[in-house]
């Protein structure tokens, strides 16, 4: 079982939780190790901001491709999907390099 968030579609209540949340979320973009992904640094701040509520969406508000969603609301064409990414080895190398320095 894998667990993850997509970080496309976001809906924000204008209340102080979510700016809280949303600051979190700047603060663990911003220092993201190299090669890291929106959706790392979005899964951080979910652990970094307490007392926050979040509720899935339903697929028909954020679908891809891969849903197979026959009557999507928002549909996500997954631009970065054949581009390629740095590898797992990559950043860990990276990131003991950095380390070293």
């Amino acid at each position: 079982m894998k667990f993850g968030c997509r970080s496309g579609t976001l809906v924000f209540a204008p209340t102080e939780d979510a700016m809280r949340f949303a600051t979190a979320w700047d603060e663990a973009s911003r220092s993201a190790p190299w090669g890291s992904v929106d959706q790392d640094a979005l899964g951080i701040a979910m652990g970094r901001a307490p007392g926050v509520c979040f509720q899935s969406l339903d697929v028909r508000y954020c679908a891809r491709p891969v849903d197979n969603c026959p009557n999507p609301v928002i549909f996500h064409d997954s631009a970065s999907e054949n581009v390629k990414k740095v590898g797992r080895n990559h950043r860990l190398l990276r990131r003991l390099w950095d380390r070293l320095k």
